[in-house]
């Protein structure tokens, strides 16, 4: 499966896949092996994965050298903070940080305002707890 976002400060009206990003993110580490999930990257492209291996072991696996590589353990860590895999939360925290994005603090905000009447309190602090996490155990 592929999914596609566009990011910016004015509301984006194309409604297409993206054939040349700037980042890539990796929820599924078992597709590097499969998919060419660099395809169409930049050069300097960010490739953020979820896994435990470190991005050097990455490199050397895969051979992605043209690549700026970031890992974050999202399973292990939403494992641990939600209770169950669900990645996405501690990825939203690492591409916080290794885009720029947004801030941490901006993102934890949005989140909360989003999602606290839908899940309510207690599972909202566990997903901002994961996505903490997320941001500050990346490794580039």
């Amino acid at each position: 499966m592929s999914a596609f976002n566009r990011i910016g400060e004015k509301p984006i009206t194309i409604y297409a896949s993206v054939e040349n990003p700037d980042i890539v993110v990796v929820i599924d580490s078992t597709l590097l092996s499969t998919v060419n999930v660099t395809e169409g990257l930049k050069k300097d492209g960010i490739l953020l994965i979820n896994s435990q291996s470190s991005p050097e072991e990455i490199k050397r696996r895969y051979g992605y050298r043209d690549f700026k590589i970031y890992t974050v353990s999202a399973s292990r860590i939403s494992f641990e903070e939600i209770g169950r895999d669900m990645p996405n939360t501690p990825i939203l925290g690492a591409l916080a940080k290794v885009s720029g994005i947004i801030e941490l603090e901006e993102l934890r905000q949005r989140f909360k305002e989003h999602f606290i009447e839908k899940l309510g309190k207690e599972i909202v602090e566990k997903n901002l707890r994961a996505m903490e996490r997320g941001y500050k155990e990346v490794m580039k």
